[in-house]
């Protein structure tokens, strides 16, 4: 059995960055993304959710982003299981190659924004 790492945020705020999906929606979090490798891959050809282009930032409207390490082994999903949240997933199963550590390293940055005439 797989080594499994799992965080979820709650999100309550429009998510944009992240990857390229077939039928792309703004925000990304719209449209409900069962739990699948965060890997690019020809989506046309049914072997992913994901296209070509992956980012591993997720932007929101509020002023703050998560950025998933790119050496973590990413699983992702949103509005599924948990309803509401994101989820990243890191372990050690396919496509992903055994490591001696499993990790889950992003860095969740906050900010205020600030309007002056």
């Amino acid at each position: 059995m797989a080594r499994r790492l799992e965080d979820c945020f709650l999100v309550d705020d429009f998510m944009y960055g992240g990857p390229e999906t077939y039928n792309q929606h703004w925000p990304i979090n719209s449209v409900p993304k069962k739990e699948n490798a965060y890997v690019s891959a020809d989506y046309l050809q049914g072997y992913n959710d994901f296209g070509n282009l992956l980012e591993n930032y997720f932007l929101f409207a509020k002023g703050s982003l998560i950025h998933v390490d790119e050496d973590t082994p990413l699983f992702l999903s949103y509005d599924t299981e948990r309803p509401g949240h994101l989820c990243f997933v890191s372990q050690d199963s396919n496509p992903y190659y055994l490591k001696s550590e499993l990790k889950l390293a992003y860095t969740v940055c906050t900010g205020m924004l600030e309007l002056t005439n």
